[in-house]
């Protein structure tokens, strides 16, 4: 579940809940207006189950979520829903498993994309990589990798398959970050800014390196470059709103529950002044 605060004019500030799910839905309908761009190098014949492939696993990378977030949680020690980062490692593992699993049910690529997304994010906290749990898990999801690649590479034995499998983790990487940014961080239409948002530049220097951007009003973005096939895309977000205190029980916390839609507009409208 991702948590964050959300601000209205003129009200009391509110928790805003979004599952992973519906986060990994607003990854995928940015992707699906950019996945033109995927493997250019390659015969246009061989990009269309590809891309296809890619697009599922960009769809079913937090599947394993689904149950966690249909059973909503309490934090009992600050009273309040917990973040998915907020999360104890051995209570993520399962979960990242599941979703891996599940992605590589649509193929071996999209199996492939989803394990090398989860163990980059493990690699990348230092403290949590140096436990032995977490090493043995790195080591399952490796092999399983691997398999999922010489499979891969067996049904496709031309295709420059070890270039494609590294952009295809790049993307889903992209679009991974972008909802997360929008989700966990950008206000959408009808908020109000409450602090300065700072810009988020996606993987410098690689082939998809990706400024995100806020513009003058609440709710509007512009990633630089412009990736999409449109000047503009409507995103929607179905989440809840419950008012920020403290929650005793689970009874508590579901009676506070309202449903919330945030709206975001990505707009490569150059007479929209982005923020420096």
């Amino acid at each position: 579940m991702i948590r964050r605060e959300i601000h209205f004019p003129g009200k009391k500030p509110h928790w805003l809940l979004i599952s992973q799910k519906e986060h990994a839905r607003v990854s995928a309908m940015m992707a699906d207006r950019c996945l033109s761009e995927f493997g250019q190098s390659v015969a246009r014949d061989d990009l269309v189950a590809l891309r296809a492939e890619l697009l599922a696993a960009i769809v079913h990378h937090d599947d394993g979520w689904v149950p966690w977030d249909a059973a909503p949680h309490l934090d009992t020690k600050h009273h309040r829903p917990p973040s998915f980062r907020e999360m104890r490692l051995e209570d993520v593992l399962p979960i990242w498993t599941s979703s891996i699993k599940t992605a590589a049910a649509e193929g071996p690529l999209a199996g492939l994309t989803v394990a090398g997304h989860f163990i980059a994010l493990l690699e990348a906290s230092e403290k949590e990589f140096k436990s032995a749990l977490a090493r043995d898990w790195q080591q399952d999801m490796a092999a399983l990798r691997d398999k999922w690649f010489a499979d891969w590479q067996g049904v496709h034995p031309t295709l420059p398959t070890l270039q494609l499998a590294a952009e295809a983790l790049l993307w889903l990487q992209l679009f991974d970050v972008a909802s997360l940014w929008l989700c966990s961080a950008c206000p959408g239409q009808d908020e109000q800014f409450h602090q300065p948002l700072e810009n988020y530049h996606f993987a410098p220097d690689s082939l998809l390196q990706t400024r995100f951007r806020t513009l003058d009003q609440p709710g509007h973005v512009t990633f630089i470059p412009w990736r999409l096939d449109v000047p503009e895309l409507l995103l929607e977000a179905d989440g809840q709103i419950i008012p920020i205190r403290e929650y005793h029980n689970m009874s508590e916390l579901n009676e506070a529950r309202q449903p919330h839609t945030v709206r975001w507009v990505l707009s490569n409208k150059r007479q929209l002044r982005a923020k420096k």
